[in-house]
């Protein structure tokens, strides 16, 4: 980074990926409920479908302006909630969503 971008902003281009990934993560125990249960009992999908739709949208706005930052953050998001919307469709009932 140049060297006259105050050392605040520098800690926050460190941080925010680190502040989303905690973000993305915090849905796991939630997660880990269903597959244990083998049931999302009365949960939506809302939130796991927007999670992937979020991050792809932000993927597609940090690839059109070059900034690996945006992409690396959401990539993992995208892969996250990948893995939740389909272990939240595997333990849905059939007529449920």
């Amino acid at each position: 980074m140049s060297s006259n971008i105050p050392s605040w902003v520098q800690l926050c281009v460190t941080l925010a990926p680190a502040a989303a990934w905690v973000v993305f993560a915090s849905p796991i125990p939630t997660i880990q409920q269903i597959s244990r249960d083998k049931a999302v009992g009365g949960l939506p999908l809302l939130p796991y479908s927007s999670m992937c739709t979020n991050c792809y949208v932000w993927i597609v706005y940090g690839v059109l302006k070059s900034e690996v930052a945006i992409v690396r953050a959401n990539v993992v998001g995208l892969v996250l909630g990948a893995y939740y919307f389909y272990v939240f469709r595997e333990h849905c009932p059939a007529n449920a969503a």
